[in-house]
């Protein structure tokens, strides 16, 4: 059985953050059950891009604090990684706060450059993966997921955040090869989960995102940390926590469905009692691809996949937008604005999730409204 602590944390205050950290530690077992005198550990943070902490894109820069200096009372040989889905890690750093945050504690950051082949002994579709040689070597690799909807898997949580662990341009050729394909994505991002599992999940959901996410959501104050081993179990928690169905969330359900053979979840809940915690109202992506079974996603996945929409008012023409498309189906508009080609567009959303300036947004196809 699969134990999760569930713990509030109102405020990005350091010494409040830290010890709600070390109490949930503590239910869990205490770090020193995670983490050896003078290991080397890579914390793995969520770094989708070059954002303000307040935007709730990235883990917050005082969460990761409060984690390293937790860290630091068993070893000083730690390393902040993660890359991006555009630009460097070490560049993005500098507006995430966790630049500053590493340079105040001592710490190395590090960009995910060189990889190693590993092997899924269990895969569901991937037999191996190429991944980072920095998170292949560590001794421990602690993740630090950030609580967010997401317009491709519905919510994004402690599975899609090992997403990152693979270098730079090489998370495009997973996209294209799952194409529009929701479901295929999701066994991918199970098998690599599994694949190379962190030591520790310890999720901030302090200030989560709500609508349009990963990127340009709304801030919402959860006042929620999830710690826990078992980064299914803590996803399925984190849509509770929120009110969603987990089943809703396609890691989720790939991993009910074919990783648990339809059985619910063993999980113990540890801490904060859940219906104490649980958020009304909260805004998910729209999506009603995750409650249509396989087959009839195949027969409308024109009309059933939602489609990006480009808002030329709030464009500023960085192109990033254009440059991050693995497909080239974007180009910058002659006066204004991003030009779509929708034949060509596979749907992973990369564009959506790199806009900075929120003028990308998630429609539903006119099946998918009529269903609705």
């Amino acid at each position: 059985m699969a134990a999760i602590v569930i713990e509030r944390c109102p405020q990005y205050r350091l010494e409040e953050v830290k010890e709600q950290l070390n109490q949930g530690l503590e239910l869990l077992g205490g770090l020193a059950r995670f983490v050896g005198r003078g290991e080397r550990v890579v914390v793995k943070v969520n770094c989708l891009l070059a954002a303000a902490p307040e935007r709730a894109v990235t883990t917050h820069p005082i969460f990761l604090q409060a984690a390293l200096q937790l860290l630091k009372e068993r070893t000083d040989n730690l390393v902040v990684a993660d890359s991006p889905g555009y630009m460097g890690f070490l560049a993005a750093s500098r507006a995430t706060g966790f630049e500053a945050v590493a340079k105040a504690e001592g710490v190395q950051l590090a960009e995910f450059h060189e990889a190693v082949k590993v092997e899924c002994a269990e895969a569901l579709l991937y037999k191996h993966f190429k991944i980072a040689k920095l998170i292949a070597e560590a001794d421990r690799v602690i993740s630090l997921p950030k609580l967010k909807t997401h317009g491709l898997m519905y919510m994004t949580g402690a599975v899609k955040n090992i997403f990152g662990v693979i270098p730079g341009i090489r998370k495009t050729e997973y996209h294209l090869k799952a194409r529009q394909d929701k479901w295929l994505f999701a066994k991918m991002l199970v098998d690599l989960y599994r694949a190379c599992p962190p030591t520790l999940n310890l999720m901030d959901g302090i200030l989560a995102m709500e609508g349009n996410g990963p990127a340009n959501g709304a801030p919402v104050p959860l006042g929620v940390i999830l710690l826990g081993e078992d980064g299914f179990a803590m996803d399925e928690v984190m849509a509770r926590v929120v009110g969603v169905n987990p089943e809703r969330v396609y890691t989720n359900a790939v991993y009910r469905k074919y990783v648990l053979a339809g059985r619910e979840p063993a999980i113990e809940l540890l801490g904060v009692p859940l219906e104490e915690v649980v958020r009304p109202n909260f805004q998910p992506i729209r999506d009603v691809q995750s409650v249509i079974p396989e087959w009839a996603l195949r027969l409308g996945k024109n009309t059933l996949t939602p489609r990006p929409v480009f808002l030329a008012e709030r464009c500023t023409r960085c192109s990033i937008c254009v440059r991050s498309c693995p497909v080239e189906a974007l180009k910058l508009g002659q006066e204004k604005g991003v030009v779509w080609d929708s034949r060509a567009c596979i749907r992973c959303f990369i564009c959506q999730e790199m806009c900075p300036s929120g003028a990308i947004e998630l429609r539903q196809g006119l099946l998918s409204r009529l269903i609705r």
